[in-house]
């Protein structure tokens, strides 16, 4: 997602809603990334994979209709 903000990131959950897909998200620090995952962290369709505090990016799982967690 290199310089995506939180504006394209929602494009792509409106356009990709119906499929599942993996996002690898980088510099979550940056205000544009952060709030993409706290977005992330708060949907119950995504399920984070890996995630590095230190190195700043995350990867998640996005599965439509309901909880990544049971997918």
């Amino acid at each position: 997602m290199g310089g995506i903000g939180l504006l394209e990131f929602s494009i792509v959950l409106d356009v990709m809603r119906a499929d599942p897909y993996t996002i690898l998200v980088h510099d979550i620090h940056h205000v544009k990334h952060y709030r993409s995952m706290q977005r992330i962290r708060s949907d119950s369709r995504f399920r984070i994979l890996g995630e590095s505090d230190h190195g700043g990016w995350a990867i998640a799982k996005y599965v439509p209709g309901g909880s990544s967690q049971d997918q």
